[in-house]
């Protein structure tokens, strides 16, 4: 696995952004890190991807301001 080094950088003005390189580096570890399956939520012994819990985080958070209540976000961690 290549690791993000000075060389995946490129100064631009003020700025400092990725080369291809690194874009391409940052996008496999990223991938890979998203579909990592972990033991998310506390009261729960199943095992998510994190993809899967954003997602379940997200649509928690639509229904929230739907409703209009903060009582109906449910957090990933406690599954309440």
């Amino acid at each position: 696995m290549v690791i993000l080094g000075g060389e995946h950088f490129e100064k631009m003005g003020d700025e400092m952004h990725l080369t291809s390189e690194g874009i391409e580096v940052f996008s496999r570890a990223m991938r890979e890190r998203i579909l990592e399956i972990h033991h998310y939520v506390e009261l729960d012994k199943n095992r998510y991807t994190f993809l899967y819990m954003a997602d379940q985080q997200v649509k928690s958070l639509i229904r929230c301001f739907k409703s209009r209540n903060a009582d109906d976000y449910i957090s990933s961690y406690t599954g309440e």
